[in-house]
């Protein structure tokens, strides 16, 4: 019976040791095919495969030192050279040589002398795929580093730093969703890290998800008060999520820590602008303007925002540099008029007016500018054109009669003069002033 045993236990052996050496036969040469093909990457998953299996096979360790060399981690490859070279050596001495009784004095009774520990040949491979995917990330190969470390995390899945680096670079390749599932697995070994709820946070504005967005910025300054660019986050969420008042709280907050940001300022000018807070909004806007002399929009907006406080010349500078580049807006050659009309230029406010008039067809105020600046060029034919047009919009438009009856005053038509001017006076006596004869 025991004979039997023996006999059985040795085939059971005999036979795992064939099925390792197939396995280390096929990992080794399709580790080669893949070397030979320049596909290095999956060379060196694959022979790291063989050569836990066999450590000591030297052709399997230079096939590795090749593929190291050839993906450019020079680091690695000189370590499997040092590797092969110890290969055909005996030398057995241990890391740390203890002293002789001649060197030193007779160790006390609860002395020991430490050695340092063997690793293991998997968690060395480990190692070496974890050291070359950082080579990657700051190379910025984001595939290759994803690719190694999920390698390492198959052999060491309790390892959070490396799931930070795995999600950081699928952050960069913008697979979004992944990146959250890898600092999700941070966070939940170490749930108060505040910057891994900012970068959660960011892949999460960045798929539209802006309420997970928002919930996990604030998280990130519950943990990190002082964490700047996540009051910057958060404000430009909460400013989606059309939260003005939230958020420019927090930009203003970011502002203090990062006072010539300039996205932090472009965002509170635009808050504010939306939220009709126009002297701030002005404010911010002046230092935007600095290093966007020629963006549209802030000469729009500045011009808006000149017009409105009065500063007829200064609306006429912004507004003039946004209709050169934008020559058919029909809103900024109105507001362009109005600025013109109140420095008396009334010839290019004219110009201004009808060129929006074409687009601005129904806006009968627009054709009451035009004879309004008509009449003071003393151009009454041009004035009556565009009064009775502002009237055809609107038969109760008392602002529009009146120009009429200034009009045709001018024209010498007296009758028509009158029946404009009483038109006027009936439709709204209080906001008309009336000329005496």
């Amino acid at each position: 019976m025991r004979k039997l045993l023996f006999i059985v236990i040795a085939l059971c052996l005999a036979i795992g040791a064939s099925a390792q050496t197939r396995d280390f036969q096929y990992f080794k040469s399709l580790g080669t095919v893949q070397f030979y093909e320049k596909n290095y990457l999956e060379a060196v998953f694959n022979l790291q495969q063989a050569s836990s299996l066999k450590p000591n096979d030297k052709e399997v360790a230079d096939f590795l030192r090749m593929s190291y060399d050839s993906i450019g981690s020079k680091e690695l490859a000189n370590k499997m050279r040092l590797k092969i070279e110890k290969f055909g050596s005996n030398d057995r001495r241990p890391m740390i040589q203890p002293p002789t009784l001649e060197e030193t004095p007779k160790p006390l009774k609860h002395d020991k002398f430490l050695e340092r520990p063997r690793m293991h040949l998997a968690n060395e491979a480990a190692n070496d795929i974890r050291q070359l995917g950082d080579y990657f990330m700051d190379r910025e190969s984001y595939d290759s580093a994803v690719a190694c470390y999920k390698s390492y995390l198959s052999a060491r899945p309790g390892d959070s730093s490396v799931y930070y680096y795995l999600g950081t670079a699928l952050y960069y390749l913008k697979k979004y969703e992944e990146a959250v599932e890898a600092y999700e697995a941070v966070i939940a070994k170490e749930p108060r890290r505040a910057e891994i709820y900012n970068w959660i946070g960011v892949c999460e504005f960045l798929t539209g998800n802006y309420l997970a967005a928002r919930d996990n910025f604030k998280q990130c300054i519950k943990f990190d008060k002082d964490y700047s660019l996540a009051y910057f986050n958060l404000g430009k969420t909460q400013y989606e999520l059309e939260d003005y008042s939230s958020a420019a709280k927090n930009l203003e907050h970011a502002l203090e820590y990062m006072p010539k940001d300039k996205d932090i300022i472009r965002m509170l000018a635009d808050i504010y602008y939306m939220s009709g807070e126009y002297d701030k909004a002005k404010k911010f806007y002046e230092q935007v303007y600095q290093d966007a002399k020629s963006n549209e929009r802030v000469n729009y907006r500045l011009g808006d925002l000149c017009l409105r406080a009065g500063q007829w010349n200064n609306a006429i500078t912004y507004l003039e540099a946004f209709t050169a580049k934008a020559p058919d807006n029909a809103d900024g050659l109105r507001k362009l008029g109005i600025a013109y009309y109140n420095t008396e230029k009334y010839t290019f406010a004219i110009d201004c007016f009808e060129k929006a008039s074409k687009t601005l067809w129904d806006d009968k105020e627009v054709m009451l500018y035009v004879a309004i600046a008509a009449n003071k060029l003393g151009n009454y034919q041009k004035a009556v054109e565009f009064g009775n047009r502002a009237i055809s919009l609107d038969s109760r438009y008392g602002r529009a009669y009146y120009q009429l009856y200034l009009a045709y005053k001018g024209l010498g038509q007296r009758k028509q003069a009158k029946e404009n001017l009483d038109k006027a006076n009936d439709i709204d006596k209080n906001n008309i002033t009336l000329i005496q004869e």
